[in-house]
């Protein structure tokens, strides 16, 4: 699908609603927010409260429970209003009649709790990526340095190392950025399928991205110019719902399953009526 067509959609579904789109797509980024003043404030009253004497010997490890329990519960909601605002981005790129507050009933908590996992593992993938993709760039920067401090090997052998490391360092993000892009559609499976198991749902959303992770990859590098215009803060009202309806408007079509109906034969049955004698 032409990408010119995708982002006059988004567009034209946004009309009348541009406001309420804004602010249901920044809620993740207030959210976390809020979040961590609410528990830097926390860990400071923890810091600051003085326990008696019989709770005095486990101070340190009840204040390390609380606040890992405090991260936990912050990370869960954070994750929780994603999944929201995504539902709600996900209703209307298919030109439904959805509020915030419909979006938010049509959650289960199940679905939140998958929806945390599956951010899990895209993290802790993302890092085994991201190594793979940037120990050349890595390597070639560590000689660059031993090179330089310890051996007298001249200009040009530095400048070159230096040019490949930037090389290695650019092809690597490049490389990063694609390969994560497999992972856009675990939060429509979620919502669509209701996976339950958060590797499958990684695995579906690989298989269904198979192909178009170029493609997406390039589509997402076409809103840039439209991100670098959020800078002056009054286009960022219009902006980043804008990109939000974009990416849901490119990937709803990926989602839909062909269903097809073979028709199975029917076999010929030859009845044969018996001759009534008269």
């Amino acid at each position: 699908m032409e990408k010119t067509y995708l982002k006059l959609n988004a567009k034209k579904i946004m009309m009348k609603c541009s406001l309420r789109c804004f602010l249901v797509s920044v809620l993740p980024f207030v959210s976390i927010v809020i979040l961590t003043a609410s528990n830097y404030y926390l860990l400071m009253l923890l810091k600051g409260t003085k326990f008696n004497m019989y709770i005095s010997p486990y101070a340190e490890y009840i204040r390390l429970l609380l606040m890992t329990t405090s991260s936990l519960i912050s990370f869960f909601i954070w994750k929780s209003l994603r999944l929201v605002c995504d539902n709600y981005f996900l209703r209307k790129s298919l030109n439904k009649k959805v509020t915030f507050f419909k979006a938010f009933q049509g959650i289960s908590f199940r679905q939140c709790l998958v929806f945390s996992l599956v951010s899990v593992v895209k993290f802790l993938l993302s890092i085994s990526w991201g190594v793979v993709y940037l120990s050349p760039c890595i390597a070639v920067s560590a000689l660059l340095i031993y090179s330089y401090r310890f051996e007298n090997n001249g200009f040009n052998l530095n400048l070159t190392l230096f040019i490949s490391s930037i090389i290695l360092l650019f092809i690597g993000i490049s490389f990063l950025y694609i390969t994560l892009k497999r992972y856009s559609m675990c939060s429509s499976i979620i919502l669509s399928e209701e996976e339950r198991n958060p590797i499958k749902v990684i695995e579906q959303s690989i298989g269904v991205m198979d192909g178009h992770c170029v493609s997406y990859a390039l589509y997402c590098l076409s809103f840039l110019g439209w991100l670098m215009s959020s800078l002056l803060i009054i286009p960022a009202f219009y902006v980043f719902p804008y990109i939000a309806m974009g990416k849901w408007c490119y990937r709803n079509p990926l989602g839909i399953k062909e269903t097809v109906v073979e028709e199975k034969e029917k076999p010929i049955i030859f009845y044969i009526n018996k001759r009534v004698e008269s």
